[in-house]
C-alpha cells in the first residue's frame, strides 16, 4: 500500500458469476478516474438483448451511497467526497436481466485508497492516578480496521504509544514534575485497508482542581483546513513544532518562529490530515490540521 495522501491505488477487481451454470452472465469492472471519480461498469454481458440492469449501492456499514446510473444503468460513477466519506470502500450488487427472462447477480467489495477525513470522537474517563480508559466512537467498518495505536506526550516531553485494544482501553499519563494543566493531548491512529486517519482530543487526566489549565489550551492554528500557510498563537514561547502524517511519520515543513508566533508553510504538502505537535514553556500540544 503507498503511503496515505501521496498517492491514490485502486484495488481493481473483476466480480465473478454468482451462478456459473446460468445461460446469460455479467460481471462488474471498477475503476478510478482522473477526475477522483470512482465508475463500476458493466462487462461483457452474455444473453438475449436487451438487458435490464439493477443496482445496489452500499458502504461498509451497508448504508445507501449516493451515485449517478448512467440512461441504460450500464455504468455507476460515485462522487470522490462521497468515497471519501465511505473510507474508501464500496460494496455493489448488480443484477441483470435478459429479454429471454434469464437473471443473474454479482457482488462484490472495491477497497480504494483515498484520503479521507477521520470522524472520531473519545469516551474517556479516569480510572486510577493519572490513568484514563478511552473509548473510540467512530464509523469506520471494523473489517477495514488493521491497525489503532494511541500516541501521546507525557509531561517530561517523552514519547508515549500503546496499541488501542478495544472499548476501556487504559493509559498512564506522566504529569512530569511541574505540571501546568490537568489534561494531556491523546490520538488514535486508526490504520485500514484503504489507508490511514488519525484523531486526536485533549483527554482529562486528574481531578485535582488545584492545577490551571491555562496555557496549552489557548494555543491556536489557523486557518484550519488550510491550503498554503497557517499560523500558531501560543500565549507562551513556542520553542519547536513537529509535523507528523496520518502514519505517524515525521515530515519536514518550512516554519518560521517568532517568540509565541510561528509560521508554517504547507505549499508543497500533499493533502491529508496532518499532526503538529508544538512545544511551548508551558509544555507540549498536538493540533489537528487538514491541507486542503
Amino acid at each position: 500500500m503507498k503511503t496515505l495522501f501521496l498517492t491514490i491505488v485502486l484495488f481493481v477487481g473483476i466480480a465473478h458469476l454468482s451462478d456459473v451454470n446460468a445461460q446469460c452472465s455479467v460481471s462488474v469492472k471498477d475503476s478510478l478516474h482522473a477526475n477522483g471519480e470512482f465508475v463500476l461498469n458493466v462487462k461483457d454481458p452474455i444473453g438475449v438483448a436487451p438487458f435490464t440492469f439493477t443496482w445496489i449501492i452500499v458502504d461498509g456499514n451497508n448504508q445507501p451511497l449516493p451515485h449517478w446510473e448512467s440512461s441504460d444503468h450500464d455504468s455507476v460513477k460515485i462522487d470522490m467526497s462521497v468515497l471519501q466519506n465511505a473510507y474508501g470502500c464500496v460494496s455493489y450488487s448488480l443484477c441483470m436481466t435478459d429479454n429471454s427472462g434469464c437473471q443473474t447477480c454479482v457482488q462484490d467489495t472495491s477497497l480504494v485508497d483515498v484520503s479521507f477525513p477521520c470522524f472520531s470522537q473519545f469516551n474517556t474517563s479516569i480510572v486510577g492516578t493519572n490513568q484514563v480508559s478511552l473509548t473510540l466512537v467512530s464509523d469506520i467498518p471494523p473489517f477495514l480496521i488493521l491497525n489503532q495505536i494511541i500516541t501521546w506526550t507525557d509531561g517530561d516531553n517523552t514519547s508515549q504509544s500503546a496499541p488501542y485494544l478495544g472499548p476501556g482501553t487504559v493509559i498512564t499519563y506522566n504529569p512530569g514534575p511541574n505540571p501546568t494543566t490537568d489534561k494531556f493531548d491523546v490520538c488514535i491512529m486508526s490504520i485500514l485497508q484503504t489507508g490511514g486517519c488519525i484523531f486526536c482530543d485533549l483527554v482529562k487526566y486528574t481531578n485535582n482542581l488545584g492545577i490551571k489549565d491555562v496555557s496549552l489550551k489557548s494555543v491556536q492554528i489557523a486557518p484550519n483546513p488550510v491550503n498554503a500557510s497557517a499560523t500558531i498563537k501560543s500565549p507562551t514561547i513556542i520553542q519547536s513544532i513537529q509535523v507528523f502524517n496520518a502514519l505517524g511519520q515525521s515530515i519536514a515543513i518550512d516554519s518560521n518562529i517568532t517568540n509565541k508566533e510561528a509560521v508554517l508553510h504547507f505549499e508543497d504538502v500533499s493533502r491529508g490530515v496532518y499532526i503538529v505537535r508544538i512545544q511551548t514553556e508551558s509544555g507540549a500540544v498536538e493540533r489537528r490540521l487538514i491541507k486542503e
